[in-house]
């Protein structure tokens, strides 16, 4: 009964030890990871000041005060690429059917009147305008299409064209 009775002890002492050593390892993870999140909540600070920084200087540079060439230059791109986005989500409102928000660049309904994100008004007659141009560029786009097919004709090098029937969106649906 003796050697059982100093099985358990030995068995309760080790236990107890691993049981320290566990709450130990936790303590520590824990900490670490506390800070490990101060670090990445300094980094995020960091880039949010990179990002303010860069920011002032590109309204600097539209607002006409002179940097170096290669500020101009990104600049320029970035309003470049502001300009091919605004572009973009152009495009993807009207294959949605609808449009965009002039103030806040926000997809809203056809036929709403203000932005359902920031509150403005819905400028219809720009809206308006918009169509009027892109089915303006249709026509233009059907003319040189015509006139490619006209001139592969013309060459002997026409292709054979099969027709297509034209699809409703309410086809689609």
């Amino acid at each position: 009964m003796a050697n059982a009775s100093e099985f358990f002890e030995s068995l309760g002492k080790s236990i107890s030890r691993t049981a320290d050593k566990v709450v130990k390892k936790t303590d520590e993870f824990i900490s670490i990871q506390r800070i490990k999140a101060q670090i990445s909540a300094y980094e995020q600070k960091i880039n949010n000041n990179f990002k303010k920084i860069g920011q002032s200087i590109y309204e600097k540079n539209t607002g006409g005060e002179e940097f170096s060439e290669e500020i101009d230059s990104l600049c320029q791109e970035i309003t470049c690429l502001r300009t091919e986005i605004a572009a973009c989500r152009e495009e993807i409102a009207k294959k949605k059917g609808a449009k965009i928000c002039p103030v806040c660049g926000t997809s809203v309904p056809k036929n709403a009147r203000f932005c359902l994100q920031c509150g403005a008004p819905i400028d219809e007659e720009r809206a308006e305008e918009n169509e009027e141009m892109d089915d303006i560029d249709d026509i233009g786009e059907e003319m040189d299409l015509k006139d490619d097919a006209e001139q592969s004709a013309d060459d002997g090098t026409a292709e054979e064209e099969t027709e297509m029937p034209e699809a409703d969106a309410e086809d689609l649906l």
